[in-house]
């Protein structure tokens, strides 16, 4: 019983290690695929951002849907998607948005 406890404790380590490794790699947590592409639920803020960082409740407030690796407004246009705009301190393309 409680080499099984050890393993599963393990597993459970080696699990939420690979999860903070996506979103650190992705700059995101993976939600899905559309168009082909994979989609990630990333979070952006410009200026005054109280409580941004990893917290659910940061997530909640910052966070949206984009499409990984979408680097212009052309790019995110060609595969239907809706570009995304951040404002802070200039307009400054920030991601594209599935449909």
């Amino acid at each position: 019983m409680k080499k099984l406890f050890i393993i599963l404790a393990i597993a459970c380590l080696v699990v939420a290690a690979a999860a903070v490794a996506s979103v650190i790699a992705l700059d995101g947590l993976p939600v899905g695929i559309a168009n082909g592409k994979l989609v990630i639920l990333s979070q952006y803020c410009s200026d005054y951002c109280p409580g941004y960082n990893h917290s659910l409740s940061s997530w909640r407030r910052y966070g949206f849907r984009k499409y990984y690796g979408v680097g212009t407004e052309d790019a995110c246009r060609a595969i239907g998607g809706v570009p995304l705009w951040g404002y802070g301190w200039g307009k400054r393309f920030i991601g594209c948005a599935p449909q």
